[in-house]
């Protein structure tokens, strides 16, 4: 599970990921007002493991960045060489889905070209139509290889 939980003062839901290096590669999900977890939804739309670190809600969706970060399964399986590298030729996305969706049918993802993020500092809906989303890029693709090579 991911080390930042989102709560909803409003609902009383707590709101939360897990990512995995086996598929699905990113599970979203809820819990109630006491405790219990629901709303378990596998996200099928990521190809590959991602380092996904951290994620925002709005009052109707959660958002997802996903970086160049990738995560390579059998050194993390075996224990040894880097368990996350940067794939330079991965495009960074953010992806939005409902809060309360039952599968990732729904899920939206926006290329966002050298936006690797982190941390995600606000999320706010503008509107019906508009998701305003406030986050530090972490890293560009130059600096990203030099620190993650394979």
């Amino acid at each position: 599970m991911n080390a930042h939980l989102k709560s909803d003062m409003n609902t009383n839901k707590t709101f939360a990921f897990k990512c995995s290096p086996i598929f699905p590669y990113l599970t979203f999900f809820s819990f109630d007002e006491n405790g219990v977890k629901q709303n378990h939804v596998q996200i099928f739309s990521i190809d590959q493991p991602t380092l996904i670190h951290y994620f925002a809600i709005t009052k109707r969706f959660a958002i997802f960045p996903q970086t160049q970060l990738v995560v390579v399964p059998q050194n993390v399986m075996l224990g040894k060489g880097m368990h996350v590298v940067c794939n330079p030729s991965k495009v960074p996305r953010i992806g939005i889905i409902a809060r309360y969706v039952k599968g990732d049918a729904k899920m939206r993802w926006f290329d966002v070209p050298e936006f690797n993020v982190m941390h995600v500092i606000n999320a706010w809906e503008n509107g019906d139509n508009e998701v305003v989303v406030v986050a530090a890029k972490f890293f560009n693709t130059n600096s990203c290889w030099k620190v993650f090579q394979k």
